[in-house]
């Protein structure tokens, strides 16, 4: 199932992150795609398509310095040696009966529903037209955002009365507080925190279409919170400084996202009605007698269905993950929910398992655009399957022959990477780096005599001041280049992903104690730094009699082994014992032609 818990109603899929590239086939103008390259047991061929699919997939997942390279005509028979050896364990793996594993069916539904919708994106993307006017009027209201409060209900029923209430004349704040289900927002007036801007979310959208302050909305429903919102015009923000000319591209495509999704659920809307769902009364009654525990520890594992759309299967884990975030995210124990109001609890799980309903018919939007018969995405669920069958052949028949690790190897382990299982030297407090030397230094004598917080505080300000933001709970843009925070650095680098004010905190934090604050440093690129130092912890060594650190150094020390040379060979070896069991014949006329096809297109 296509993961909805961490995108809106539909993923945002970039033209140039699309697995359907362009350059799959662009290979195929010189070279038959149908032809064979390889024949085995005079059945399962690897065709030209084949081959020029996997290759130009692979160049463009790689990571940067590992894409396969294909300069020579040995290189090209290497390349296609893999595809063999893949083609093979696949057929094995069939034999053995591993392609009826339910975690690997499972696993290829995912990537066939999340392909589809790559696939349907980028289709529906080219009908799409954004124009200039489109643009700017995006432009405008994304620079002038508009403060709001709202109403947020659980049920349509409350946030009706909740309207009618506003209709005849009670004010917006004394309805927040009788009707709204918003914990966040309930006690202030339902006011929020922020400046709302231009979204694409409906309940967002409304409030530009209000002309005078005080006015509201009519009840819209989101379906992502399941909840009923009245939005309310509090009045416009200051103007935000958005350069227009450096962003109307990213403007343009996110407006094309908006559109392309619209579409998208239009087309599912349409075919929803005449969809045939059948449910497993036995799975989706346990959701009503059983506890959030106890509900995942029966249908987590082993992996089961709540519901077939069309033949194609939603699974519970997707649904049931869904349908506590939400929950939760809303401060909503599920448990305490479905005690105090059955009837609503039951509405709330009637809505999740729609959501998937509706989110499994995207595959019959798509086939009936015609992209499930693409010979592009026929070769991409052909190398998925089989590399997850290759992936259960070496779980089930290589791994096992490999030595296990002894407690000798894993003492041994341990004595030669001990600071690998150490707990690094850490350091955690608060900073402020501004670009104005003297602002600082002023701060700085505040921090030394009162205290740090209040030094902060001031910054902070000036940081608001200085972008124009004066409402309550308003913040400078997210790429002010001076900022207030907190830090938690450890004194080696965790990875590459962390914070630039990491590595400089890094250089200096370490030279002043637990409790004080630093001077002003300059850290070499126009900005000036302060800090206090809160909690230091030193480095410790750990020892592996630690359950935690026992098992992951047995780990590590079994994966050792696997990349051994001795193991390497004996896989070697293993690989060559089933490719000798089949009959491989390789037409290198049509490996050639295509190796050249491959040259001339790089060049």
């Amino acid at each position: 199932m296509v993961n909805s818990i961490n995108r809106p109603k539909f993923v945002v899929i970039s033209s140039s992150s699309a697995i359907f590239l362009v350059a799959v086939l662009f290979g195929c103008g010189g070279v038959n795609p149908d032809k064979p390259i390889v024949t085995i047991d005079g059945e399962y061929l690897i065709t030209a398509g084949d081959y020029l699919y996997r290759y130009h997939r692979a160049v463009d997942k790689a990571e940067p310095g590992e894409e396969p390279v294909i300069d020579t005509f040995d290189d090209a028979q290497s390349f296609l040696d893999g595809l063999i050896i893949g083609r093979v364990l696949e057929i094995e793996a069939e034999a053995r009966g591993y392609g009826d594993d339910p975690v690997l069916q499972r696993d290829v539904i995912t990537h066939r529903q999340e392909t589809m919708y790559d696939m349907l994106y980028e289709d529906v993307l080219v009908e799409i037209t954004v124009t200039n006017e489109d643009v700017r009027e995006y432009y405008n209201r994304k620079t002038r955002p508009r403060y709001a409060s709202l109403i947020a209900t659980k049920t349509e029923k409350r946030a009706e009365e909740a309207k009618k209430a506003l209709d005849s004349g009670r004010s917006f704040e004394e309805v927040v507080g009788e009707f709204s289900d918003d914990r966040l927002t309930r006690g202030i007036g339902g006011k929020i925190q922020e400046p709302m801007m231009y979204r694409t979310a409906p309940v967002y959208d409304a409030i530009f279409d209000l002309e005078d302050k005080g006015d509201y909305t009519d009840v819209i429903y989101h379906e992502f919170y399941d909840m009923y919102f009245i939005y309310k015009y509090d009045g416009d923000a200051d103007r935000i400084e958005l350069d227009y000319e450096a962003e109307k591209g990213n403007l343009r495509g996110e407006l094309e996202n908006y559109k392309v999704n619209n579409a998208i659920s239009e087309s599912v809307d349409k075919l929803r009605d005449g969809a045939e769902v059948e449910r497993n009364e036995g799975v989706y009654n346990d959701v009503f007698s059983l506890s959030v525990a106890e509900v995942g520890e029966k249908h987590f594992n082993p992996i089961t269905i709540i519901a077939t759309v069309n033949g194609t299967p939603v699974y519970f884990d997707d649904f049931w993950d869904y349908f506590v975030y939400k929950l939760k995210f809303s401060g909503t124990d599920p448990d305490a929910f479905r005690e105090s109001d059955t009837k609503q609890f039951k509405n709330t799980v009637e809505k999740a398992l729609d959501f998937f309903v509706r989110e499994t018919l995207i595959e019959a939007v798509a086939a009936r655009r015609g992209l499930t018969e693409r010979e592009d995405f026929v070769r991409e669920m052909n190398r998925f399957r089989g590399g997850k069958l290759a992936d259960r052949m070496y779980e089930k028949v290589v791994i096992p022959t490999v030595p296990k690790v002894t407690d000798e190897e894993i003492n041994a382990y341990y004595e030669g990477h001990k600071e690998d299982y150490a707990l690094p030297e850490t350091m955690k407090g608060a900073f402020i780096l501004l670009k104005d030397r003297g602002l600082l230094e002023e701060l700085h004598k505040e921090a030394l005599s009162a205290d740090f917080k209040t030094a902060a505080d001031k910054a902070y300000g000036y940081l608001l001041a200085k972008y124009g933001v004066t409402e309550p709970g308003g913040r400078p843009p997210d790429d002010a280049r001076e900022t207030v925070a907190k830090f938690d650095v450890t004194a080696e680098p965790a990875d590459d992903r962390e914070r630039p004010y990491d590595a400089i905190l890094r250089k200096h934090v370490f030279d002043y104690p637990e409790g004080t604050i630093s001077p002003v440093i300059e850290v070499g690129d126009g900005r000036f730094l302060v800090f206090r130092n809160r909690e230091h912890t030193p480095y410790t060594e750990r020892i592996l009699t630690d359950p935690e650190v026992h098992a992951a150094v047995k780990r590590d020390a079994q994966a050792e082994i696997m990349l051994s040379p001795e193991t390497d060979r004996k896989c070697r070896e293993w690989l060559d014992d089933f490719k000798g069991k089949h009959e491989i014949v390789i037409d290198e006329k049509v490996l050639n032609a295509v190796f050249e096809d491959i040259q001339k297109k790089k060049g």
